[in-house]
């Protein structure tokens, strides 16, 4: 993933659809939310020691997402 090569240590992919998770893994996400059974603020915060991100992409763009 391109987030990887620009030096991200920690690159979560969040999404309702576990095939698509999947996806991301194979493709160098280090963690995957999925927010239909799970709380997307509790996860990253556990990930990142709750620090929350640097940075977030949004792959939709859906206006109600952004």
């Amino acid at each position: 993933m391109l987030a990887k090569a620009q030096g991200c240590t920690k690159v979560i992919a969040v999404e309702i659809h576990g095939r698509r998770l999947s996806t991301a893994k194979e493709l160098g996400a280090t963690h995957v939310i999925n927010i239909s059974n799970e709380d997307l603020i509790e996860e990253v915060n556990k990930i990142t020691n709750g620090k929350g991100v640097s940075f977030s992409v949004d792959k939709i763009g859906v206006s109600t997402v952004m």
